[in-house]
């Protein structure tokens, strides 16, 4: 090896050593300490921390440190290979509460003011202002604060803004739900399976497309309390029931059995229609023969509900229903002298009776003897059309 002391040389650009059996070059200080080796492959080693290869390759151990600094440019980089590894924390310059941290094993989080404010765990759930997910399967994405939170989603004012469902990558069903904004007319619509079902617009006018509003729990509705009340007393401002249907008349009595021969389902009929807790209903019951058995006052039953039952400061003045009727083949005790009303009366609660005014200014109920209960072929008819309030 041949040792050349560059104290004693000046103005050389250049050491040249001639090769020997291992091919290298040193430089040493102090004599003996070996600081910059080139050995016969061109690699450049200094000291035992930075390796500079000739194809451009660097490799460093310990710590870099720089006095000025504008970051690192790797657009050129291509094919690169291997980890980039960091034991803890990324951190800015000169603003040690700003970092990116590793602090557990696939966990990635992200700190401003010295706090954790993001953090990515080794589920992919993306948790904001915590470190605990959310529950059951809407842990994703978890935001949360002690104080107000949200998300906001800013589009132009002739955009839309969008949330989407989806269950494909292509096809209807990559946008088979959505929530959408739209600017251009403040609309907000809800999209399911891929129709809009559902809009609100700006005056709060909601659009139902194609479907129902239903109420599915019993007792709740549609609540009209903001409405001004009459200067009656009001004691509900709730509408919580609407139906309409079908039922079977059935001709009964006060007391006994017996066996009505109805004249066919075209002269058996009853329909109704219940809006809140008022019932209306049309009512219609024809006969020929009842078996001997019914005694009493006519009773036309099989009302769908039961009459409410309110009872007021008289004990035998309950809330009462008067509707019209029309009858044909009855025998009455007055005749066609006096008026005839069909009449629900609070106690009797799920059946109608017909009324008679009597010459003396008294009502009578039509009873169903007296010629109402024998066979006979001749029809007789009751029908009638009556609103009342249900219990």
């Amino acid at each position: 090896m041949t040792v050349v002391n560059p104290k004693s040389i000046s103005g050389i650009n250049s050491i040249t050593m001639a090769s020997g059996s291992d091919d290298l070059l040193t430089i040493h200080s102090n004599n003996t300490t070996e600081r910059v080796r080139v050995n016969n492959s061109g690699d450049v080693i200094i000291g035992s921390g930075v390796t500079l290869s000739p194809d451009g390759d660097g490799f460093f151990t310990g710590v870099i440190t720089a006095t000025s600094y504008s970051g690192i440019d790797l657009s050129d980089v291509t094919g690169a290979t291997g980890d980039f590894s960091i034991a803890d924390k990324i951190v800015h310059t000169g603003d040690t509460n700003t970092a990116l941290r590793f602090p557990a094993a696939d966990t990635i989080t992200a700190e401003t003011g010295g706090s954790e404010r993001l953090r990515i765990d080794s589920s992919g759930r993306v948790l904001i202002g915590t470190t605990d997910e959310g529950g059951g399967n809407a842990d994703d994405l978890t935001v949360a604060t002690s104080g107000n939170t949200g998300i906001t989603i800013r589009s132009g004012t002739s955009n839309t803004g969008n949330i989407f469902w989806s269950d494909a990558t292509s096809g209807a069903d990559q946008y088979v739900g959505a929530i959408e904004y739209h600017h251009s007319d403040d609309q907000f619509k809800f999209n399911i399976a891929n129709t809009t079902r559902m809009k609100v617009d700006s005056t709060g006018d909601v659009t139902i497309s194609d479907g129902d509003l239903v109420i599915g729990t019993s007792g709740h509705g549609i609540d009209f309390s903001a409405t001004a009340n009459s200067s009656g007393s009001t004691d509900n401002e709730l509408f919580d029931d609407y139906e309409e249907g079908l039922f079977t008349p059935i001709l009964s009595a006060a007391s006994g059995s017996s066996t009505v021969t109805y004249q066919g389902s075209d002269n058996r009929r009853g329909r109704y229609v219940k809006i809140g807790k008022m019932v209306h209903v049309n009512y219609l019951v024809g006969w020929n023969d009842i078996t001997s058995g019914f005694s009493g006052d006519m009773h036309l039953s099989g009302l769908p509900f039961a009459h409410e039952n309110v009872e007021h400061a008289d004990p035998n003045d309950y809330t009462q229903s008067i509707g019209a009727c029309y009858f044909q083949n009855l025998t009455i005790p007055n005749g066609n002298n006096g008026h005839t009303v069909v009449y629900i009366w609070g106690g009797y609660s799920t059946y109608a009776v017909l009324m008679q005014s009597q010459n003396d200014g008294n009502l009578q109920v039509i009873q169903i003897d007296a010629g109402n209960n024998s066979s006979s072929s001749t029809i007789k008819y009751v029908q009638f059309s009556l609103t009342y309030p249900a219990a």
